[in-house]
This record gives structure tokens, C-alpha cells and sequence, in this order.
């Protein structure tokens, strides 16, 4: 999903980039009760930072959401975001997802996804 790597690349300090990855929990950081940055993890467990210093913050934005973020890339690897999107799970399970599904690691020994609507 999102790739370190690739944003770590000098060239994207003035091109705009999308990439995806869910919210990890404990990195939001608010500002008058506004989430103003936060990171995310890819598929991969590689990380990236993610300012996003005003936009609309969606709806069922929070710890483990997939989201998407658009904006500038910077060395770090971040992304000076302009735009969050949610993007809304393609498996469905009770409880606990199978063993190797891309939402396993993401979900809390207790079973819950942590996902909280804001």
C-alpha cells in the first residue's frame, strides 16, 4: 500500500502523490480536538508520516481506518496531505479475520478493529 521507499525519493519533494496504508494507533496528533497528523502503515509494516494541517476530516477517520492521503511528497518519508479518503474494506468476517488476510494484524487481541467513528 504504501511505500517508503518510493517517498523517500528527492524527486517527489514537488510532485503530488495518493498513497494508502491504515492509521496507526497512538500516532494521532490533535489540535483543538483536530486531527492534524498521524501515520500510517502499508501492507509491507512500512510507515509514513502524514500532516494534514487543514481539509475535511472524514467521518470514520481513526486508529487501524484504510484510508488514502493525497498531497505533496517529502523527504522522511511524509506526505503534506490535502485530502484524506477512507477506503472501505473489501473482506467482511465475524469476529476474528483468517490468519494471513490483509486486516489481521490490524485487529486488537480482544477481537475489536479500534475503529471509531470521530
Amino acid at each position: 500500500m504504501c511505500s517508503s521507499d518510493l517517498l523517500a525519493s528527492p524527486k517527489l519533494q514537488t510532485q503530488r502523490v495518493r498513497v494508502a496504508g491504515r492509521v496507526v494507533e497512538g500516532t494521532i496528533e490533535e489540535q483543538a480536538g483536530r486531527p492534524i497528523a498521524f501515520t500510517i502503515e502499508g501492507d509491507a509494516q512500512d510507515r509514513v508520516r502524514v500532516s494534514f494541517p487543514k481539509g475535511v476530516v472524514p467521518n470514520l477517520f481513526g486508529p487501524y481506518a484504510l484510508v488514502i492521503v493525497e498531497g505533496a511528497g517529502k523527504q522522511g518519508p511524509s506526505v503534506q496531505a490535502d485530502a484524506i479518503l477512507i477506503k472501505h474494506e473489501n473482506e467482511f468476517y465475524a469476529n476474528q479475520p483468517p490468519a494471513g488476510s490483509i486486516s489481521s494484524h490490524f485487529v486488537k487481541p480482544d477481537g475489536t478493529t479500534g475503529s471509531s467513528a470521530r
